[in-house]
């Protein structure tokens, strides 16, 4: 399986929508896409898991690595749309305390305290 990444911004927050599964051989792009975003200087994401059908260690991992930058530069990392076997995975480990999960992108960019007026899809 592969993991296919897209990504627009919604004010001043980067959304990226991911689609496959989520694992060591297919997270490269997302990794990069998100390193890339923060040496950037962009600290709000939302990610839309709607389509992600699998996400692996590897995948919590990078998201994990990521967080606490985010978090230091007053930013926030939100999980739109998880489909309910990707949320157990984040239920099991416990990192549903960590992230901020939300039923669409819409929510999960409301969540941010400067995308007011904003509107997602």
């Amino acid at each position: 399986m592969s993991l296919a990444l897209s990504q627009k911004t919604i004010g001043n927050i980067q959304v990226l929508v991911l689609a496959g599964e989520i694992d060591a051989q297919t997270l490269p792009p997302l990794e990069g896409k998100l390193q890339e975003l923060l040496d950037k200087g962009h600290y709000s994401f939302v990610l839309d898991f709607q389509q992600v059908s699998f996400i692996a260690s590897a995948g919590l991992g990078v998201l994990m690595s990521v967080i606490g930058t985010i978090q230091e530069n007053n930013g926030d990392l939100v999980i739109a749309s998880a489909q309910p076997e990707v949320y157990r995975t984040f239920d099991l480990l416990d990192f549903t305390t960590l992230f901020k999960f939300t039923d669409s992108v819409a929510a999960g960019v409301a969540l941010f305290p400067n995308a007011a007026g904003v509107q997602g899809d």
